[in-house]
């Protein structure tokens, strides 16, 4: 007989998290958890396998279903904020920049990702998805130290293990909304139906917005500088075929719109500090301000769909599975080159000489007003390390209009795939083979 399940969970203002600990399993299987009885074991595929907890001979963080409930986490900025030994950079220029350091292995903006990300049992290749929602989680498990033998070259930091509601004969669905400040509020829903007998669907959808926390003094204290708006939908239908086949068919579609480079600089420079006092700031006493004259933003469209077979043979269990992504960006951005004041270089032409007087003009207008350090408008559209008596310098992201604009496009398409057969045994003759398509 068919049941349905419904969930809703309400929270207003701020969740405090009193007395959570993830589950980890260290090197030689120790485990530290606070497990009631044996009801509670728990099962990971860290390795490609169901396997106990206990018995992986790695270093595994593991959040449950319960532990995700508890927390509300959906992304990896949040669940990482929970691992000991694991630290997260994320949407600092764009919204696909999100740099992974464990254990000392650090990641890199433009480059490949050091920390492989594996959903269902797929590896995603493009580090843009690795901080965006994945359907509606079930567990997570964050495995510390290289893993190439089971993941690849892109797995020299580690690697984080996903799973998601998977359809069951039971209908099942739920909803979770949430309110903080800074006009701050998320919602995320899930509906899972079977479908005849042997097959099921599970359909997730997402949204997320936010002012963020800083304003931009120079608009007008507008709300330009970190707000984010971003939604999903998930789809994953999965098919009994015959009592050994089953297929794995999904898809997922995400958007986001917000702010770009949200940078700030400093200067800690001795040897400047005769000439600008700035350029010898406290780093630590920084402020934050925000005076760029553009609005930045940040678009961004996903689009992924995948399949999977998994057929089990008397002694071996055969996984195929293919992935197509599409990533799509771009971002626009207030300048920094008029920093130093280069941008008021008078040149060597009468046409270089009027964009220089007229630059010069715009931006001496903005003497009095906030800006970053260092900020010195003087008498000549020079820059100071050439007349540093009379020279001009501005401050990074400063709001004068002669520092241009910057416009960056980034579109990603990628297609893999992987063949894998494993032995079904957990001993010491257990084995596993596998050819991975990129």
């Amino acid at each position: 007989m068919r049941r349905m399940k419904t969930a809703l969970s309400l929270s207003v203002g701020f969740a405090a998290l009193v007395g959570f600990n993830p589950v980890l399993a260290q090197v030689g299987g120790e485990q530290e958890a606070n497990e009631a009885d044996d009801s509670n074991v728990i099962i990971v595929t860290a390795r490609r396998q169901d396997e106990l907890l206990a018995e992986v001979p790695a270093s595994v963080t593991v959040f449950t279903e319960q532990m995700l409930d508890r927390t509300g986490v959906q992304q990896a900025d949040e669940f990482v904020q929970l691992t000991a030994g694991v630290t997260i950079v994320s949407g600092t220029a764009e919204a696909g920049d999100t740099q992974i350091n464990i254990r000392g292995i650090n990641g890199a903006r433009d480059a490949e990702s050091s920390v492989a990300l594996v959903v269902d049992g797929i590896l995603k290749t493009n580090t843009a998805q690795l901080n965006q929602d994945q359907g509606t989680l079930r567990q997570i498990e964050i495995l510390k130290g290289p893993q190439g033998a089971l993941y690849g070259r892109n797995a020299a930091a580690g690697a984080i293990v996903i799973q998601t509601l998977k359809p069951s004969d039971i209908m099942e669905g739920g909803i979770k909304v949430s309110a903080a400040e800074d006009n701050t509020y998320k919602a995320s829903g899930y509906v899972s139906l079977p479908v005849g007998d042997s097959a099921g669907l599970v359909l997730s959808g997402s949204f997320n917005t936010s002012d963020g926390f800083y304003r931009n003094s120079f608009l007008g204290n507008r709300k330009v500088v970190d707000d984010q708006e971003t939604w999903s939908i998930d789809g994953r239908f999965v098919a009994e075929l015959g009592d050994a086949t089953e297929v794995d068919v999904k898809a997922r579609y995400a958007d986001l719109s917000g702010a770009s480079i949200n940078f700030n600089a400093a200067f800690h420079l001795p040897n400047f500090a005769g000439v600008n006092p700035a350029f010898f700031e406290d780093v630590n006493d920084h402020p934050f301000g925000y005076y760029s004259n553009i609005r930045p933003t940040n678009e961004q469209q996903t689009f992924e769909t995948s399949v999977k077979v998994t057929h089990e043979f008397e002694s071996a269990t055969l996984t195929a599975w293919a992935l197509y992504s599409d990533v799509d960006q771009a971002l626009t951005a207030d300048g920094t080159s008029a920093d130093f004041a280069r941008y008021t270089f008078p040149g060597a032409t009468p046409a270089s000489v009027a964009a220089s007087n007229s630059c010069f003009g715009t931006t001496a207008q903005l003497t009095g007003f906030p800006q970053n350090q260092p900020t010195f408008i003087g008498n000549n559209p020079i820059p100071f390390i050439f007349d540093p008596a009379n020279g001009s310098t501005f401050g990074a992201y400063s709001p004068t209009t002669c520092d241009g604009t910057q416009y960056q496009v980034r579109n990603q398409t990628d297609i893999s795939a992987e063949i894998r057969l494993a032995s079904n045994g957990d001993g010491p003759l257990a084995w596993q083979v596998g050819a991975y398509f990129l």
